[in-house]
């Protein structure tokens, strides 16, 4: 039951500080496209900029939790070259459903439709860019999660080798035990 209760912490707190990385960037990357577009004279200001790249963030955020609860698990038979690819196709999808839904969403609350050219364009952009930075970003953070998790692997079967020699070795010592 503890160790339960401590995977489940482990994953709230990684989703919690996943939370915050993706609402820094989503912010900061908000006001740079805000200041771009109150700059060239687009319809568009700062905070309703930002308020769409936060909720981007977080709809991709909930798509992608989505695509790793219930697509990866079932990938992980599969050779590691098809499983990268499959992942990567599977997180794409998860970041194109979440552009179109706030984007369509945003597109009705402020009056502007998604197929007008300078808005596609704007926010086909906003998005590639906020794709490539939020995408990279938790490709890195799950490849280091990996790839400590395979180190504290390897380091729990070594110990447990080494217990293995010591054991056969005392026994060798001292058959009658």
């Amino acid at each position: 039951m503890l160790r339960k209760l401590g995977v489940i912490a482990r994953r709230w707190g990684w989703t919690a500080v996943r939370l915050g990385w993706m609402t820094a960037l989503a912010g900061g990357y908000g006001f740079i496209v805000g200041h771009i577009a109150t700059k060239y004279g687009w319809p568009f200001s700062y905070l309703p900029v930002i308020g769409i790249c936060l909720a981007m963030s977080y709809t991709i955020l909930i798509f992608q939790s989505l695509t790793e609860a219930y697509i990866y698990p079932r990938l992980s038979k599969l050779p590691r070259r098809k499983r990268f690819v499959l992942r990567q196709v599977s997180s794409s999808v998860a970041h194109i459903l979440g552009w179109l839904l706030v984007t369509g969403i945003a597109g009705l609350a402020m009056g502007f439709s998604l197929f007008q050219w300078q808005a596609f364009v704007f926010l086909l952009v906003m998005f590639m860019v906020a794709v490539l930075i939020i995408h990279s970003f938790h490709q890195l953070t799950t490849f280091y999660r990996e790839l400590r998790e395979m180190d504290l692997l390897e380091e729990k079967l070594k110990t447990l080798a080494t217990e293995a020699e010591l054991r056969a070795l005392k026994a060798q010592i001292n058959p009658h035990f």
